[in-house]
């Protein structure tokens, strides 16, 4: 709210401030964030919430970069791409997956800034491959569906764009450009469980480590049960791939609050 409340008062200023960029520092790498006067709202949004936005998640990529776990990431419901670029920055093998096609133009300006190259594809992800209705809630993108029982209750808050967009599978990128992920994150707005249906073959070829949101209690046990027959086991977060965990219980998965959870295949549990 600190920095929203900041940025608001930035926008609304009519005196023009100084182009330049935000600099933080995570894992031990700089990250540049640009600040310009006609997007200064969402640059300093992104500027700032890069690297404190949603701590635990951050927190258990640098546990992953640290412990140099990771060579190929992948970024399903990539938005921006701030997420991928935590991971870029440390030479690590990305691909961000953005269904709206006029996030890729920031997002490779950002990397531009920062001298890395990015790789991000256009297409929504899901059990198959074919078309999607993507519903994008006006000024916020992040919360972006191709779900209609989302889109259903995106309505009762936003004016709505709709927008027809690729539908590709993991396992179908993965086999076609022969990249299989040692950890992906997933962040699809409803469609967690379509996303892993379309990536069976890449779970069984590189049991990644699977990051994923979850915002419903209703929608778990769906993905209680994915897990339990794909042999991986379901971990709060923050998570460390090289340090004993604490399991969660499915109880405490199906009536918590919170909405980020790691999912480990059993073989790889310390």
């Amino acid at each position: 709210l600190f920095h929203r409340f900041y940025a608001r008062i930035f926008k609304n200023s009519s005196e023009k401030i100084e182009e330049g960029t935000w600099n933080v520092f995570f894992a031990g790498k700089e990250i540049r964030m640009p600040l310009r006067n006609d997007s200064l709202l969402l640059d300093w949004d992104l500027a700032l919430a890069i690297t404190a936005h949603d701590a635990e998640v951050k927190e258990t990529y640098e546990n992953f970069i640290n412990s140099k776990t990771v060579k190929i990431f992948f970024d399903a419901g990539a938005n921006y791409g701030t997420h991928s670029l935590l991971f870029l920055v440390h030479g690590i093998n990305t691909v961000s997956f953005e269904p709206i096609s006029s996030l890729k133009n920031e997002f490779d300006f950002y990397c531009s800034v920062n001298n890395i190259n990015g790789n991000m594809v256009n297409a929504a992800l899901g059990e198959k491959s074919g078309k999607a209705t993507l519903w994008i809630p006006v000024g916020e993108p992040w919360e972006s569906s191709i779900v209609e029982t989302e889109m259903e209750e995106l309505k009762l808050k936003y004016e709505l764009e709709k927008l027809e967009v690729p539908l590709i599978t993991i396992d179908e990128y993965s086999f076609a450009n022969n990249l299989y992920p040692d950890l992906i994150k997933i962040d699809t707005e409803g469609n967690e469980l379509n996303v892993l249906n379309g990536m069976i073959n890449v779970i069984k070829t590189s049991e990644p480590y699977i990051l994923f949101e979850t915002n419903k209690p209703d929608q778990r046990q769906p993905l209680w049960e994915f897990f339990r027959n794909q042999n991986y086991t379901i971990f709060s977060i923050p998570f460390h791939p090289q340090k004993k965990q604490k399991t969660i219980l499915q109880r405490e998965f199906l009536i918590s609050g919170t909405t980020n959870y790691i999912a480990v295949a059993n073989s790889k549990i310390k």
